[in-house]
């Protein structure tokens, strides 16, 4: 029997998802490729008139093979988006809330992201934290994405472990997601 509520190229639509909201309007635009190695993003970050705390998980990160920086400017388009927005009003599985945004026509931001919204966020409103939907990048024992807060005056780029079980239970989470230009 066919399901309602996918479309025929085998997509849900989006009407179909209770409590869910259209695709936020881009919130920043960001330029990808300014620094091309961890160290510059670190320097970058060091240069910057408030001081920026990078945790250890962060910068576990930035070591990474998996983190990589883009070898030519590209300008991205960013949205947030809370968890219970995307329709996930007690949280949910990380890979459904990253699909959830992919039924809006949002992807998963690339790792270099993170630093790039840390040192352009600059007026980041106290209190607020926000999580950059990627791939995580596995630094043993854990996986993470990076995030960014602005807690107690500081501002701050750190990985958020995602558990192994992928549950977000934060239905208020703010999510960071790429939103495809054109």
């Amino acid at each position: 029997m066919e399901n309602p509520d996918r479309k025929s190229n085998g997509s849900i639509s989006i009407e179909s998802i209770p409590g869910a909201v259209e695709s936020p309007l881009v919130w920043k635009s960001l330029t990808l490729g300014l620094y091309k190695s961890a160290d510059e993003y670190r320097r970058a970050i060091q240069r910057e008139p408030k001081y920026i705390e990078v945790s250890k998980s962060a910068q576990s990160m930035l070591n990474a093979v998996e983190f990589a920086w883009s070898p030519d400017l590209i300008d991205v388009d960013l949205v947030t988006i809370r968890v219970i927005d995307l329709g996930f009003p007690e949280g949910g599985h990380f890979d459904a809330i990253c699909d959830r945004a992919a039924v809006r026509g949002l992807r998963m931001c690339r790792p270099e992201v993170g630093p790039a919204l840390r040192i352009a966020l600059l007026d980041q409103p106290e209190g607020d934290t926000l999580y950059v939907a990627m791939n995580p990048i596995d630094v043993a024992p854990f996986s993470y994405v990076f995030g960014v807060e602005s807690d107690n005056f500081r501002l701050s780029l750190f990985g958020f472990s995602i558990p192994q079980s992928r549950q977000i239970n934060d239905w208020n989470a703010r999510f960071v997601f790429e939103r495809p230009r054109g």
